[in-house]
């Protein structure tokens, strides 16, 4: 019985935090040269809100060939440039607004 107790103050807290929280949700990406050990860039999408967020953005970043004009076959199988892409959660502020006398405050 109070196992059972504790599973449903579990769902509810669940329930609540899942429904009642808002989250602004933005992606990052970094790209990196592993064989260097250097970060080349980091980019961040905008803000997206809500439970299921979608962006369609383009992130760029630039990169050059060793030969300055184009990239070999042999030179892309063997780089070792890697991205890294984290997904952050932050959670909103909620705004309260009281209107006293016509004055938003």
């Amino acid at each position: 019985m109070f196992l059972h107790h504790l599973e449903d103050k579990d769902t509810k807290t669940n329930r609540d935090i899942y429904t009642e929280k808002q989250v602004e949700t933005f992606l990052e990406a970094r790209l990196v040269d592993e064989e260097n050990d250097q970060e080349l860039g980091c980019q961040r999408t905008c803000l997206a809100e809500g439970q299921c967020p979608e962006w369609n953005e383009l992130l760029d970043f630039k990169i050059c060939a060793k030969n300055k004009m184009h990239f070999s076959k042999e030179e892309l199988q063997q780089s070792k440039l890697v991205v890294y892409f984290t997904l952050f959660d932050q959670l909103m502020k909620e705004r309260h607004h009281q209107r006293l006398g016509g004055e938003v405050r």
